[in-house]
C-alpha cells in the first residue's frame, strides 16, 4: 500500500463533499469557523485548521462538510489514524453510507502496514523527478494554460498539492497539451474551477489519477486516439460532463475514474477495452453505456445494472 493509495480514500471523500447532504441552512457561525479552517487548510497550517473544524463539529456534530475537511487536515500531518477515526465518527453521527463505507476501507488499508513504512514511503513519493524534458508551462491573460515538452509530465502529490500553477488554479479556462508530452501526470488540473475546454495532443497514452478530478465546468473532453490507460479517478467529479467517448486505443478504464460524474449520460465504449476497475461510474446514476454488442463493456454494464445499448 502507498501513500497515494492511503490519501486517495480522504481526496474521493473530499471531491465529493457537494454532493454529501448539505442542504440544511447551517448557522453563521458554524459558517465562520468552516471557512476559516479551509483558509488555514490551503494556507498550509494543519493544527489551526484541525482547531477550526472542531469548533464547526461542536456547533452542528452532523454536518459532513467539517468532518471531511478536519480528516484531510490529519491527513495531511501523516496523521492517519485521527483521520479515519475522524470518517468513522463522521459516519456514526450522519449515517452517511457513502462515508460509513470509504471509512472502512481506510481502516482496513491502513492497517496493511505499519506506520514507518508509510512515512518511509511519504518521504520516497517526494523525490519524483519531471520525466519530460524540456518541461514548460505558461498561462495567458486569457486563462489558457499551455504545456509543452517531450515525454511524460510531472507526476504530483496528492498531499503536497504542488502544481506549480496552483495559486492561478481559479483563472484556468482552458488547458493545451503540445504535442510531445506523453502523459498526463496525477493530480496536474484538478480543482480548476473554471475549466471548461481542453485540447489533448495525439502523443498523450496515459491519462493519470486524478488528472482531471473536480473539474465542475468541464462540460465535455475529446480524448486522442493515442491514449491507451485512463487512470484512477481521472474525472472523478467532473459533474459538468454529459457523454464521453473512449477512443478505441484505450484498454483499461481503472476504478473510480469518472465516479461522481452526476451529469453523465452516455459513455461509448469500444470493445477493445478489456477492463473496467471498480466503481468507475459510480454515482453516474442517469448513464447509459454503448458498446459493441459481445464487448467487455457490455458484461461490465450488466454486472453493475447500468443501461446498455448494443451499437
Amino acid at each position: 500500500m502507498t501513500v497515494k493509495k492511503v490519501i486517495s480514500i480522504i481526496l474521493i471523500l473530499a471531491i465529493a463533499i457537494n454532493i454529501a447532504s448539505c442542504a440544511n441552512v447551517k448557522s453563521p457561525e458554524w459558517r465562520e469557523h468552516l471557512d476559516l479552517g479551509k483558509k488555514y487548510l490551503l494556507d498550509g497550517d494543519y493544527e489551526n485548521a484541525i482547531i477550526e473544524f472542531k469548533k464547526a463539529i461542536e456547533i452542528d456534530p452532523k454536518g459532513i462538510r467539517a468532518y471531511i475537511f478536519l480528516a484531510i487536515a490529519y491527513a495531511k500531518i501523516g496523521d492517519y489514524d485521527s483521520a479515519v477515526e475522524t470518517l468513522e465518527i463522521c459516519g456514526e453521527r450522519t449515517g452517511n453510507e457513502f462515508i460509513k463505507t470509504k471509512a472502512k476501507d481506510f481502516r482496513n488499508q491502513l492497517n496493511e502496514e505499519p506506520d514507518d513504512d508509510l512515512d518511509d514511503k511519504l518521504e520516497n513519493d517526494g523525490d519524483k523527478e519531471y520525466s519530460a524534458d524540456d518541461f514548460k508551462w505558461i498561462l495567458d491573460d486569457d486563462g489558457v494554460l499551455t504545456i509543452s515538452g517531450s515525454g511524460d509530465m510531472p507526476y504530483y502529490d496528492l498531499l503536497k498539492d504542488d502544481v506549480p500553477w496552483k495559486e492561478k488554479r481559479a483563472s484556468i479556462t482552458k488547458i493545451v497539451v503540445k504535442d510531445g508530452i506523453t502523459s498526463i501526470g496525477d493530480c496536474s488540473f484538478m480543482f480548476c474551477d473554471s475549466l471548461n475546454e481542453v485540447e489533448l495532443s495525439d502523443s498523450i497514452t496515459n491519462i493519470g489519477e486524478y488528472a482531471f478530478a473536480s473539474c465542475g465546468n468541464l462540460s465535455s473532453i475529446t480524448m486522442p486516439k493515442s491514449v491507451v490507460i485512463i487512470e484512477k479517478s481521472a474525472f472523478s467529479n467532473c459533474k459538468a460532463l454529459t457523454d464521453i467517448t473512449i477512443p478505441d486505443s484505450v484498454i483499461d478504464i481503472e476504478d473510480e475514474s469518472f465516479i461522481l460524474c452526476t451529469n453523465l449520460t452516455v459513455v461509448k465504449i469500444s470493445e477493445n477495452v478489456t477492463r473496467i476497475g471498480k466503481m468507475a461510474f459510480s454515482g453516474c446514476d442517469n448513464l447509459t453505456i454503448y458498446s459493441p454488442s459481445g464487448s467487455y463493456a457490455e458484461q461490465y454494464a450488466k454486472e453493475n445494472d447500468i443501461p446498455f445499448v448494443a451499437e
